[in-house]
């Protein structure tokens, strides 16, 4: 499992701090690194720690994790829970593939009207202010982002779990 340099760990599904992804970066399914100039993750890496601060702002204490999760009950998929509490099957987007963006593509087209002009004005609103907040109570300041941008992706070493989401260890998956 890779550390970063705070000595979190992270993989897919496991949780760590954005530092952490962005400082030690590992090749990732969407080839950003690949797709998208410096300045573009640049942007990238500026929106996603004005997001953290945000959150820090609300109260919470951010982590990372696979994008794009919802929790669909139904489904045999089982994740690892917090001691003290049970886990719920659910439709999982790796193994429910259909299944899992059928629900997701509904549920947003079901909440885009939500979302008015108005509301998006308040919520901007109410973010600048939180991120105001959040900026006060993180520990330290950002890294540049534009030195972050430039970090390249790193192959994983045999200890590491294997980028194909697998769970296991790169030497006993692709790497073997």
């Amino acid at each position: 499992m890779l550390r970063g340099r705070s000595g979190a760990r992270y993989s897919s599904g496991v949780a760590t701090t954005l530092l952490d992804v962005f400082a030690r970066p590992l090749p990732c399914a969407c080839q950003c690194h690949q797709v998208l100039s410096t300045e573009e993750r640049e942007r990238s890496i500026t929106a996603l720690f004005r997001f953290d601060d945000a959150m820090r702002g609300w109260g919470y204490e951010p982590i990372s994790r696979d994008v794009g999760t919802y929790g669909f009950v139904g489904g045999n998929a089982l994740s690892p829970v917090p001691p003290g509490n049970r886990p719920v099957a659910h439709w999982d987007r790796h193994h429910h593939t259909d299944v899992y963006y059928r629900l997701a593509r509904r549920l947003e087209s079901e909440e885009a009207g939500w979302l008015t002009a108005e509301r998006s004005a308040e919520l901007v609103a109410r973010v600048g202010e939180a991120e105001k907040l959040g900026a006060v109570k993180r520990k330290a300041p950002w890294p540049s982002a534009a030195k972050l941008a430039t970090v390249p992706p790193r192959l994983p070493s045999r200890n590491d779990l294997c980028i194909c989401g697998s769970g296991k260890k790169a030497k006993k998956c692709c790497a073997a």
